[in-house]
């Protein structure tokens, strides 16, 4: 008599007669992932963007993590069209463990700069309305990318939550679009 593996629990029985016991857990089928895979995977989804406007100037990761993001685009407005990083709070556990994956949270915040050259962003009238304008397509299409609807965009065995927050910091040198997304993913234990 043959039997197939049928799963109690934890423990993975192969029924009655059967030599096959073996001892599994859930997680051995949950994928894990970490933050800098998260913060990897979006960087890359956002720089292969098109933008809707301005298309000469697409999205750029920055690499100048050893200042403040907005500190050292204010002292370099003239380079930061469309830079971006990505930073993630603190992460705490959410729910239950098995001892060999966890399950994680944490607010994920997606910074942009625009320089605040009206210039730049006005083919005619109000250059200041034209940089709205910019913003705010670019933070709908963003959005679209890391939000819930660009839950394809993250690796496996992590995703976005519901809650995402918007919004526009006009500033004299540089604005910022910033994004602020609530994710969660398995993180491995072993």
């Amino acid at each position: 008599m043959s039997y197939g593996l049928t799963t109690y629990g934890s423990i993975a029985y192969g029924g009655p007669g059967s030599q096959n016991v073996a001892a599994t857990t859930e997680s051995t089928l949950t994928p894990t992932t970490t933050r800098a895979a998260i913060r990897d995977a979006l960087v890359s989804a956002i720089e292969a963007l098109t933008p809707k406007s301005l298309r000469s100037k697409g999205f750029r990761y920055s690499r100048h993590e050893t200042a403040d993001f907005r500190v050292w685009a204010d002292d370099n407005d003239n380079a930061v069209f469309r830079d971006f990083v990505i930073e993630f709070d603190d992460w705490s556990p959410f729910g239950v463990s098995d001892g060999l994956i966890q399950r994680r949270e944490t607010e994920l915040t997606l910074i942009v700069a625009y320089p605040s050259h009206w210039a730049l962003y006005a083919k005619q009238g109000d250059s200041r309305r034209a940089l709205e304008d910019v913003l705010e397509e670019d933070l709908s299409q963003l959005v679209k990318t890391i939000g819930i609807h660009g839950s394809g965009n993250y690796p496996s065995g992590s995703c976005p939550k519901l809650d995402q927050t918007i919004s526009i910091e006009v500033g004299e040198g540089v604005s910022f679009g910033v994004i602020d997304v609530d994710i969660e993913w398995y993180a491995s234990l072993a």
